[in-house]
């Protein structure tokens, strides 16, 4: 399977997509002392430096894998970290949204196909030379309005329909689009207008 690089829009341009503010959250016990908080925030700050980061990525330096210059080489490419120390996959995205297989070609990444990572990494390059991002306002990405609230689109399941339909992906697709407008999707739209003339934003 291969990923379809962003077309040329009709105005000439490629365009990447932008999605809503990424976040992540962590619940701490209310009861938890001082002592055992400030351990536990030390532990995130570990994990968020480049030294906890190659750790949960590629183990134990000199150990696992050694330090050239920049490069990261594994001591024993068939060692896969996520098995030797299970701990990892928990702490790899505990303080971040790290990932498994980093698509940076600096690093040796021993456990991943390499077609899928020369992929991987042919189309971010593609992406950051010939694609920018499209006009967009963030502050009304989250907006409330009464039809708003009560409508969603389910991208999955939209993707999906024309991914498998066997019509012309244009006819799918507008068929798709008339009916969210049959669930009130022109309504959402007045309202987040009116709210961005309200807000200032054009």
């Amino acid at each position: 399977m291969k990923s379809l690089k962003p077309l040329v829009s009709t105005d000439g341009n490629r365009y990447h997509p932008v999605f809503k503010t990424y976040w992540s959250e962590s619940y701490f016990n209310a009861k938890i002392n001082d002592k055992k908080m400030e351990r536990i925030l030390d532990f995130y700050d570990y994990l968020l430096s480049n030294e906890g980061k190659r750790l949960v990525n590629y183990g134990i330096e000199n150990v696992d894998y050694k330090l050239d210059g920049a490069k990261i080489v594994p001591i024993d490419p068939k060692t896969v970290i996520g098995e030797k120390y299970p701990s990892t996959l928990v702490f790899n995205t505990l303080a971040t949204w790290e990932t498994l297989y980093p698509v940076d070609d600096a690093n040796d990444q021993s456990w991943m196909n390499k077609d899928l990572q020369k992929d991987a990494i042919d189309y971010m390059k593609f992406i950051k030379s010939n694609t920018k991002v499209p006009s967009f306002s963030p502050e009304l990405t989250l907006v409330s309005t009464p039809a708003k609230d009560k409508f969603s689109v389910i991208n999955s399941d939209l993707l999906i329909k024309i991914m498998v339909g066997t019509d012309d992906v244009e006819k799918m697709f507008t068929k798709e689009v008339e009916a969210y407008k049959g669930k009130g999707l022109d309504k959402v739209i007045q309202e987040v207008n009116e709210k961005s003339q309200q807000m200032g934003i054009k």
